[in-house]
């Protein structure tokens, strides 16, 4: 059944619970089209199931799926199955942004997408950070450019933590204004606990990963005032085996997500510039090169998985690059192997899995806001009163959810 839009305001209360169920359910019954990996899986399970779907990404041409990576949300060339999958989808993730359009902060060293995002971020958790004189805490800080900026704005003293001792200062040099204050520290470390004032406000803009379910762990502990992160690569799992669900919601669910599953919930390419997308694509027609040797080679079918390439080994041509990928990780290689045969079979090839990573696509904004929920729903079960919305445009960053709680 095609779930209807569902809201017009940013989620809040019982709609995050509900949210999250809806998700959950979907999420769960169509596991099988977007669990499998299309790079390492080349011919999943459902290709049986969904001959219809199989049958598309087998045959697709390089334009459709081109214009469908572009923008998912048009479901002109889709077969009707993906494109009933898309609509329920679409409709599953529909979210109203936190507040209206804002002004781009400008000063030294932000640049205009990180301006358009602190800007944005600040006109949705405004509501909840004023009154009071609570610190703002800024985890994850980098440069500091959101604390910086909402200590201006507040009227408020800011604690901007960062791991890295190269970040902890002004922006090219800048005089620090009055009440702000950089800390060099490992926020994964008991050592943070030091630092914190209580009742401190705490924000994170894009905090990797485990890193944003730290802060929240941290902010509860020390009777947050308000919270208000935007989740950002959620593969980041920094030593865990698997996402860990906060919520009972989530801890009831199904779903087991490891860092592979999870890293479909940051497949977004929208602000990825031409030139970086062109690089992605080579690299990827190397690598399904390398493949097809090694499975030739060994007569098993099983992905041969080696490290990321440097810009310079992506720029080798394909008789070199499979030479150094045999030197540097073993590659077993068929004798007398003939690039001008392999070179088109990974053109070919290259095309069948990009159309199934288009399948599995359709999964990755349920699956985003499965977790950005999972967190906020946390945070409801913690006695917060919680919104989720949007708080800039996906052309700023595809990672646009913000979850905002306030102590009642």
């Amino acid at each position: 059944m095609l779930p209807r839009p569902l809201e017009t305001e940013p989620l809040s209360g019982a709609a995050i619970a509900d949210r999250l169920r809806a998700l959950d359910a979907w999420l769960s019954e169509h596991a099988p089209l977007w669990e499998p990996r299309p790079f390492v899986t080349w011919r999943p399970a459902w290709w049986d199931d969904a001959p219809d779907l199989a049958s598309w990404v087998q045959t697709v041409g390089d334009g459709p799926i081109q214009a469908l990576e572009d923008d998912l949300s048009s479901t002109v060339g889709l077969p009707e199955r993906l494109a009933s999958l898309a609509r329920q989808a679409a409709a599953l993730t529909e979210l109203a942004p936190l507040a209206g359009a804002q002004p781009t902060p400008r000063g030294r060293g932000v640049k205009s997408r990180k301006g358009e995002q602190v800007g944005g971020f600040l006109a949705a958790t405004e509501h909840a950070l004023r009154g009071g004189d609570a610190v703002v805490v800024e985890w994850c800080a980098g440069r500091g450019h959101l604390g910086r900026t909402l200590s201006e704005r507040l009227e408020r003293e800011a604690l901007l933590l960062e791991r890295d001792p190269s970040l902890c200062a002004p922006a090219r040099g800048a005089p620090e204004r009055s009440g702000v204050r950089h800390v060099c520290v490992d926020v994964l470390d008991d050592a943070v606990h030091h630092a914190l004032p209580d009742r401190g406000a705490f924000v994170a803009l894009h905090a990797c990963g485990r890193l944003t379910d730290r802060m929240l762990d941290v902010a509860l502990a020390h009777g947050a005032s308000a919270i208000a992160a935007a989740p950002c690569c959620a593969h980041r799992l920094f030593g865990a085996l698997r996402y860990a669900p906060r919520s009972a919601i989530g801890r009831a669910s199904a779903l087991s997500l490891d860092a592979n599953a999870l890293r479909l919930s940051v497949l977004d390419e929208a602000s990825v510039s031409p030139r970086d997308r062109a690089r992605r694509q080579r690299e990827h027609w190397l690598r399904v090169a390398v493949d097809l040797l090694a499975r030739e080679a060994t007569g098993a079918d099983e992905h041969f998985s080696f490290p990321s390439a440097a810009a310079e080994q992506i720029d080798l041509p394909l008789v070199e690059f499979v030479d150094w990928v045999r030197r540097a990780h073993g590659l077993p290689v068929p004798a007398g192997w003939d690039p001008d045969q392999v070179g088109p079979a990974a053109t070919q090839q290259l095309r069948v899995i990009r159309a199934g990573a288009i399948v599995r696509r359709v999964a990755r904004r349920p699956l985003e806001l499965w977790l950005a929920l999972d967190r906020a729903q946390s945070l409801v079960e913690a006695g917060l009163e919680v919104s989720v919305g949007t708080f800039c445009a996906r052309t700023a960053t595809p990672r646009n959810i913000l979850i905002v709680g306030r102590a009642t």
